[in-house]
């Protein structure tokens, strides 16, 4: 599973925070969430955390 950070990375690109990082990200992902909630109330902005991490 460790080379899947590599390919997420890559697809990613600018779209991505803490991929390949471990802590720290949390709260910048935190943020964003409250931010996206508060200036878009209709739904129109979304945001998916994926943790890898423990996955398998």
């Amino acid at each position: 599973m460790k080379g899947v950070g590599k390919n997420v990375i890559q697809y990613l690109n600018d779209f991505q925070f803490g991929v390949g990082i471990s802590g720290g990200a949390e709260a910048i992902l935190h943020s964003v969430n409250r931010l996206l909630s508060q200036r878009h109330e209709d739904g129109s902005l979304a945001m998916l955390t994926v943790d890898f991490s423990n996955a398998f």
